[in-house]
């Protein structure tokens, strides 16, 4: 007999075992493992689950309301265990799309009065047991008594569902199967039941399953805002929230889509016919924004060009993590470039500037040249100068961690953070602030309808002040 905490066999198969494996082999007085199959009276197994705490779904039984039921695996069996005091027996019934009644369900049981207020009655149906297979199920329990007559005991039973497999070890297919075994009566969520005809390893899982979900009548809710304050509160405020902010971003896309453009270098020589693209990154530091006059100077194997007046009349020029494009003109070609010259006059109400890197593109040849910088231009920040020389980074120095990692960080940031780049967000990205805010929005929305799928909604305001608990669904396969 063997036993493993986690599934030791890797499988492909659609029954996906994560809780305790156990495993039975027979052999003779030599070793040699005697095969156990195909007998005419079932083995019982038992593999207890990890204790997981639960919160059943409470349904009044002086309402006569129905929970649903979504029942996700037509070849699996179904669980429905009751949270219920003691000496009052109760009688269950099972509707396929509609809300069963004494005369009217699909399947029906009746469970004795249990005399320990531990013992938790639980009802499996079988896949026989369910002619519809797959779909939503109404589940309806009374009192076996008048309620009259139980008038002074909480008429409010909580339920736990959950779905059943009981599968085997397949050492020739080398995967999961359930031919031979089926899930037993007595089968909790605290442990499985299994009633097999062979012996091999035997494993378990629990899967949370979400609840179904009527649109119209979740609509409804927003119609009683005195019976569900919170819920329709909270959903207004994130509309008006959303409101604004999108609007917010709408102005700043505006404002992006004017800065996102490649400026025309008003002191370009008229004659020069040969053009470089230079991208300018501003650091993300506290100041790295400059209001001065910008200079460059490109030196190359063969010429250097003029020095030009990085600006644009339009717009305003290196921000706090800006990215700014110049189109810079020569007379000739300049070869390779080996270096560049960076300075600025100092003027303004903020002078000092910290350039992160410069990129420079021949669009002729189809050649990039990086530059790091990662310099302040200042008189009184870092080298205290307002003129730099910077030599072409070689490959080696563009493998640096330092590098990779601060513009991987950086630009991850800007561009796959979908909560950070709505206000971070980079000039020329085709992912605007509005799209961004709009999946934000969406995100949120979703992460309430997955909380009513998996947590259930209340059903009347008490529910809501005692906080007597919410629906659970669960998947479990042995």
């Amino acid at each position: 007999m063997m036993s493993f905490s986690q599934n030791p066999f890797p499988s492909r198969s659609h029954f996906e075992v994560s809780g305790t494996v156990g495993g039975l082999r027979l052999t003779s007085s030599s070793g040699r493992p005697i095969p156990v199959k195909n007998l005419s009276q079932n083995i019982e197994i038992l593999l207890p689950r990890i204790s997981t705490r639960i919160k059943p779904n409470t349904l009044s039984l002086a309402t006569g309301d129905a929970l649903s039921v979504n029942v996700t695996a037509g070849d699996a069996a179904l669980g429905i265990q009751l949270h219920w005091g003691p000496g009052v027996a109760l009688t269950l019934s099972l509707g396929y799309g509609y809300h069963p009644n004494e005369t009217s369900y699909d399947a029906q049981t009746r469970l004795p009065a249990v005399a320990d207020a531990g013992d938790l009655p639980t009802w499996i149906l079988y896949p026989e047991d369910l002619p519809f297979g797959e779909g939503i199920y109404y589940l309806r329990v009374v009192p076996k008594d008048d309620l009259e007559s139980t008038s002074d005991r909480n008429l409010t039973v909580g339920i736990t569902t959950f779905l059943a497999h009981c599968v085997f070890w397949d050492e020739a297919q080398g995967t999961w199967d359930n031919s031979g075994c089926r899930v037993g009566p007595r089968t909790t969520t605290s442990q499985t039941h299994c009633l097999c005809n062979h012996l091999t390893f035997f494993g378990s899982t629990f899967l949370v399953m979400p609840n179904a979900i009527d649109v119209h009548q979740t609509a409804e809710l927003f119609a009683t805002f005195e019976d569900n304050p919170v819920v329709v509160t909270t959903v207004g405020c994130l509309c008006m929230v959303y409101v604004l902010v999108v609007i917010w971003a709408r102005r700043k896309d505006i404002q992006d889509q004017a800065k996102a453009k490649v400026i025309v270098l008003e002191d370009n020589d008229p004659f020069a016919q040969y053009h470089y693209l230079v991208t300018v990154y501003t650091g993300h530091r506290r100041g790295a924004a400059t209001s001065s006059k910008v200079t460059l100077t490109l030196y190359g194997s063969d010429g250097e060009s003029e020095p030009h007046h990085l600006s644009d009349s339009d717009a305003a020029v290196f921000e706090r993590g800006g990215v700014d494009v110049f189109l810079l003109s020569t007379l000739f070609p300049l070869g390779e470039l080996q270096s560049l010259r960076l300075w600025h006059d100092n003027s303004g109400d903020r002078p000092s500037w910290y350039v992160s890197r410069v990129l420079v593109y021949d669009p002729v040849v189809d050649q990039k040249w990086y530059f790091l910088c990662n310099s302040w231009l200042s008189i009184d920040v870092g080298d205290c100068v307002l003129d730099k020389v910077f030599p072409v980074a070689t490959e080696q120095d563009r493998k640096q961690f330092s590098h990779l990692f601060f513009t991987k960080t950086s630009t991850g940031f800007q561009d796959g953070h979908i909560w950070y780049s709505v206000f971070c967000n980079s000039t020329r990205s085709s992912f605007t602030r509005v799209q961004r805010v709009s999946c934000c929005f969406s995100m949120l929305l979703c992460t309430m309808l997955t909380s009513i799928m998996f947590w259930g909604v209340p059903k009347d305001p008490a529910e809501q002040k005692m906080d007597l608990g919410y629906t659970e669904s669960h998947q479990l396969t042995v």
